[in-house]
């Protein structure tokens, strides 16, 4: 059975702070795979940037960062049905329907612990699905941690944001070593994040 790390998230747009944690969690003993799985239609939050805009922006960075030949592939689950909130439950069930041959180990920021029993049945989540947990600058890891949940450890940590890379964008700001330089020229070459 092949363990896949499922790393959900808006990629709006991807940065620094993507890659390793991408990179921590392929080189940690949890996953054989690591599945990145942007968000369609975002419960909380308005995505800046269109689905199809995101799409190619995470191909952009796969390619760029880890190659043709690293365990990193896109699931566009979510993507493919814009018009449906994406609920991380309902991901993971969709997934494991289709690869029953998997085990999906849900991966998220320490920032994110807390508020999981507040996700669409979240505490059936938390019941029914492992989670690898991404230490985060400032914030402290529970202890004990919940169970199912195991930390995975990363000599790399940075509190980059997409926000924070959207209002860069913004002002004008360069943006060299905070997002892949073959997304910085997508963005420039489709006008995006701009005031």
């Amino acid at each position: 059975m092949k363990a896949i790390g499922l790393f959900g998230g808006s990629f709006d747009p991807p940065h620094i702070g993507h890659i390793l944690n991408i990179t921590a969690v392929i080189n940690s003993v949890w996953v054989d795979e690591v599945w990145l799985a942007p968000t369609g239609r975002h419960r909380f939050k308005q995505t800046m940037a269109s689905a199809e805009h995101r799409r190619r922006m995470v191909e952009i960075m796969r390619a760029e960062n880890f190659g043709a030949g690293a365990p990193v592939r896109i699931d566009t689950t979510e993507l493919d049905k814009p018009d449906t909130p994406s609920t991380t439950i309902d991901l993971v069930e969709e997934l494991q329907r289709r690869h029953s041959d998997h085990t999906f180990l849900v991966i998220i920021g320490a920032d994110l612990i807390e508020q999981i029993p507040s996700w669409q049945r979240g505490l059936e989540l938390l019941a029914s699905t492992p989670f690898l947990v991404l230490p985060r600058l400032g914030c402290q890891l529970p202890d004990p941690l919940p169970n199912g949940m195991r930390v995975v450890h990363s000599n790399y940590q940075t509190d980059v944001s997409s926000s924070t890379v959207r209002d860069l964008i913004a002002k004008g700001k360069n943006l060299g070593g905070l997002i892949p330089t073959g997304v910085i020229a997508y963005i420039e070459r489709h006008g995006l994040y701009k005031r």
